[in-house]
């Protein structure tokens, strides 16, 4: 098969989801210290830009966060998994230029969605204007996503066979892997998404999320995590082979 700027390469998925690790952990990094640092500098009797940040740190998404952390990671951790498949297997092979300028690309993407429809979803507001931060929830916004951007498109630059041979062996480990992936994705879901309506049935709906959002949450984590387990076990079988010989 001949191969076209818009075939993604081999291992895609794989690759993609552990390039999506590291993405989503830069990012949470990034949130943390803007919430920091606006906590610390801002004032609710200060200056306007002082009154943004002190809104920016209090308002009702951080303290809906705040009583749910876990989930929120969580939840952080699957979109950006999501995204990071969608990335590999679509965007990357269509987009132009060095790896990190193409992820900073298909990063403006989500970025405007989460200023559309997450934020509203959660009370923030069209563009998080009912946080009362004025600009800085749209700027924080578009810098964390720019920063799960390039670190995307980075790490999924990096050859994945940098200097070793292209062997049989390789390309039916990579088959392995990302069916393995596949399968996970759907299994993870559904478990995710069981295990999240047993919640939501024990302990109701959290403040962060409306009605059936555990379930929607759960079915995002299983899938992320089922996708990374089940890829990482298509690997294996090769792996005791080569041993064995």
């Amino acid at each position: 098969m001949r191969y076209t700027l818009t075939t993604p390469r081999d291992g895609w998925l794989r690759n993609g989801l552990l390039a999506g690790l590291v993405a989503t952990g830069g990012m949470t990094i990034a949130l943390v210290a803007a919430y920091v640092i606006a906590d610390g500098v801002g004032d609710p009797r200060g200056g306007v830009v002082a009154r943004w940040l002190w809104a920016l740190a209090h308002n009702r998404v951080t303290e809906a966060v705040g009583g749910g952390p876990l989930l929120f990671i969580g939840l952080q951790l699957s979109v950006g998994l999501a995204l990071s498949a969608l990335y590999a297997g679509a965007a990357e092979p269509a987009l132009p230029g060095p790896g990190w300028a193409r992820g900073i690309v298909f990063a403006l993407g989500p970025w405007v969605l989460s200023l559309v429809l997450f934020l509203p979803l959660v009370g923030g507001g069209l563009f998080g204007r009912a946080l009362g931060a004025g600009p800085l929830p749209a700027l924080g916004n578009l810098i964390v996503h720019l920063i799960y951007g390039a670190i995307l498109g980075a790490v999924y630059a990096i050859p994945e066979s940098a200097g070793l041979a292209r062997t049989p062996e390789d390309l039916a480990a990579n088959v392995r892997a990302d069916r393995g992936a596949a399968i996970g994705i759907v299994a993870g879901a559904a478990v995710g998404a069981l295990i999240g309506a047993l919640i939501q049935a024990v302990g109701g709906t959290n403040p962060l999320l409306p009605a059936g959002g555990l379930i929607l949450g759960g079915a995002l984590i299983g899938g992320g995590w089922g996708g990374v387990v089940g890829s990482l076990a298509g690997l294996t079988p090769a792996t005791r082979r080569g041993k064995a010989r």
